[in-house]
């Protein structure tokens, strides 16, 4: 039996194996011709993900398939096709407005389906769902041709030239440090979230099909950074979890915001910012990192220094890769600064420092990798 011969029994023998099933009719040339995952839908749901992994053995096709390929059905546009990221990265949410379970049995679902692990539909009064679960984190890149949706994946590393992660200190149950009723983990939320809002969404305009947990900023000289957040509501974030989610995304730098007060929590005249770094760093970059930040505060915030510290007994400064800090920025159980803490303006102009930091330190690297 010849080499072609072969392979056309293999095909039927798929074929007939899946009509025998009454599951998906798959049809793969040589050609180049998209990998076809037809489906019988006998109810308003169910599984998409009919791609047979043994195909994927043929590259000269394959590899030229986009990920996930959508038909237009009639009366609709590109842009009527919505995303929503799920799961930190790790699904996505496809709506097609006006759409009924015919259209998963008119229209062929087509692609490699190569970082797809997972895929379903749904079908309501509203339209259709597209539900996918990808292997690793992955941003999702929506392109058309005008009569099919293309949909393809990038990693948040291959999509941004930096990547940084922002912690906003405690949350949830984990209230941090107290004073007169007021709660650190208040605190480190609104400053991070000011960030967000600074970092904005500008350097990335389709940021809106992510979610809200994301923000970007277009850094001269760096190029696109990327910002993700541990937190973005008061929910209670494990260290063991803030550090897998950073690890996650690999970061070019990671900083947490936090805020400081005595052991005892009683009022005191002890005030000032301090920035907590990683000594096992030897490369010393997070020692320069938490020096760019302090300086920044001191300068911004008019307060005064507590210097940079040495922080490796803390878990997520130890166990991070990347250069990081952990910006401890006033005394909530001093009375001056807990006026301060507590005040928007000051909140947004911590916020702004921070930025102006982590924006400093990117362009010496850059400068830095530039020369070298």
């Amino acid at each position: 039996m010849t080499r072609i011969e072969s392979r056309v029994v293999t095909l039927v023998s798929v074929i007939i194996a899946a009509i025998a099933v009454g599951g998906l009719v798959l049809i793969y040339t040589m050609q180049g011709t998209p990998i076809l995952a037809r489906t019988r839908v006998p109810d308003n749901s169910g599984s998409l993900i009919a791609y047979v992994r043994q195909q994927q053995k043929n590259a000269s096709a394959y590899d030229r398939l986009h990920e996930l390929e959508l038909h237009i059905p009639k009366g609709h546009k590109a842009s009527e096709f919505t995303i929503k990221a799920m799961d930190e990265y790790k699904g996505y949410s496809i709506h097609i407005p006006g759409i009924s379970a015919s259209y998963f049995a008119d229209y062929p679902v087509s692609g490699n389906g190569r970082n797809i692990s997972d895929m379903t539909y749904n079908v309501s009064g509203n339209g259709g769902t597209i539900r996918i679960t990808t292997d690793q984190p992955l941003f999702i890149k929506k392109t058309t041709d005008g009569k099919r949706v293309f949909f393809d994946f990038t990693s948040p590393k291959e999509y941004f030239d930096r990547i940084v992660v922002i912690d906003a200190g405690h949350g949830g149950r984990d209230k941090g440090a107290e004073c007169e009723g007021v709660y650190e983990k208040d605190i480190t939320l609104s400053i991070v979230k000011k960030i967000k809002d600074i970092t904005g969404t500008d350097a990335m305009p389709e940021l809106t099909e992510y979610g809200d947990e994301l923000s970007a900023m277009q850094i001269d000289g760096v190029g696109k950074v990327g910002f993700f957040y541990t937190r973005l509501t008061d929910r209670k974030v494990f260290l063991k979890e803030r550090g897998r989610f950073a690890r996650t995304f690999d970061p070019d730098l990671f900083l947490s915001v936090h805020i400081n007060s005595t052991a005892t929590g009683r009022i005191s005249y002890i005030n000032g910012a301090s920035v907590l770094y990683r000594a096992g760093d030897k490369t010393g970059e997070s020692k320069k990192f938490a020096d760019l930040i302090l300086g920044n505060l001191l300068k911004d915030l008019k307060c005064t220094s507590k210097g940079t510290i040495a922080g490796d007994e803390m878990y997520l400064i130890r166990t991070s890769a990347e250069p990081c800090a952990l910006a401890e920025i006033g005394f909530l159980t001093n009375p001056d600064e807990h006026k301060k803490l507590i005040s928007d303006s000051y909140q947004q102009k911590a916020a702004q420092s921070l930025v102006d930091s982590i924006r400093q330190y990117l362009k010496r690297g850059q400068e830095s990798e530039d020369r070298d």
